[in-house]
């Protein structure tokens, strides 16, 4: 083989992983034959599929979820079986399916049973064994147990394994401190950064976006004033409303995959707040402080719950819409915001 091989492992949707896939953009652009490995439950990003790039994608069979609130027995038994599956599936996966790779980069979180398995075959198939550090896992563990005899055990392996890596990657300087400082581990910061260099748009642009795509947002709380909000000349998001006295619409984007890790009952009560203290000042800004629209997008066990608690706010200077877009309608919309936020909190 001319080329090396590189295989990028995410055990978990491959669609809702921006880095990963720009890992393996990048590393094929550099001259790799990339094995992308992973679920395919959402669209990827187009240039994946690019057949001028040697991008090999392998789906793993996303076995789905089981409910507690079930028969207590049958979800154990479910549970169990989908840890051996999974373990299987990876490991076929890596030593069977892919070519032969000369390293092996590997999101984490999730840790269990991810690291074990890339660690074995990277020792079987004498390649290396690199990490990815998005996160903790043992704190998302953490978030939705509370038996402490778990969460240590999810520490110690997580610990273990990433010992065991021959380098490592992460997103911030904050966790390449915490991993030299606890752990002794080095790694290099590799900050997330969109694929291509992106522009703020115009008001046209932003108005024929939110035009085209405003039918794939779900908007969750009334407009006070419809005809007093806009994004421009012409109203984007409230079509046939026109007025003399329009106001300004701000847009604020926030990403989550809407776990338990994200608390997002913060970002709500900040609004509340903001909302209030605009509402007491009314005549000091005169209408001059602008609507604030916040769109959350992602998908997550948690959205339902808090579209509920957003629903129940009483607000007249925000609004709150959710969305799920393709990977170049998403990266269009930060191209429109004029601020970002995120509430991860592990």
């Amino acid at each position: 083989m001319s080329k090396k091989s590189v295989a990028v492992v995410v055990l978990g949707d491959i669609g809702r992983s921006p880095r990963m896939q720009y890992h393996a953009i990048s590393l094929a652009k550099s001259g790799f034959n990339v094995s992308l490995v992973g679920y395919l439950d959402s669209e990827l990003h187009p240039e994946i599929q690019n057949k001028s790039l040697a991008i090999h994608v392998y789906s793993l069979l996303s076995l789905g979820a089981a409910s507690a609130r079930g028969n207590i027995v049958l979800y154990i038994l479910f549970a169990i079986f989908k840890v051996f599956a999974t373990i299987f599936m990876l490991f076929f996966t890596l030593l069977f399916r892919i070519p032969s790779p000369s390293t092996i980069l590997v999101q984490n979180p999730p840790s269990i049973p991810t690291l074990f398995v890339v660690w074995i075959v990277c020792r079987l198939r004498r390649c290396k064994f690199v990490i990815d550090w998005h996160n903790y896992g043992y704190s998302i563990v953490a978030l939705s147990q509370k038996n402490s005899f778990l969460i240590n055990f999810a520490k110690k392996y997580e610990e273990t394994f990433g010992k065991l890596a021959d380098d490592g990657i992460c997103v911030s300087e904050a966790m390449q401190y915490d991993l030299k400082k606890r752990l002794n581990i080095d790694v290099s910061v590799m900050y997330d950064r969109p694929f291509t260099a992106h522009r703020k748009l115009s008001i046209p642009e932003k108005t024929e976006f939110f035009s085209r795509l405003w039918s794939q947002f779900s908007p969750i709380n009334e407009i006070d004033d419809p005809d007093s909000v806009f994004l421009g000349p012409t109203s984007a998001l409230f079509a046939g409303h026109s007025t003399n006295t329009l106001r300004t619409t701000a847009i604020v984007v926030s990403g989550t995959s809407w776990t338990a890790d994200e608390d997002f009952s913060i970002l709500l009560d900040a609004v509340v707040d903001c909302d209030k203290k605009i509402v007491s000042q009314s005549d000091k800004f005169q209408n001059k402080f602008p609507y604030i629209l916040i769109i959350v997008t992602g998908k997550g066990p948690m959205k339902a719950e808090y579209e509920a608690k957003m629903r129940k706010l009483k607000l007249k200077n925000f609004g709150f819409a959710t969305a799920w877009l393709t990977p170049v309608d998403y990266t269009t919309l930060l191209a429109c915001a004029d601020l970002g936020i995120g509430v991860a909190s592990s």
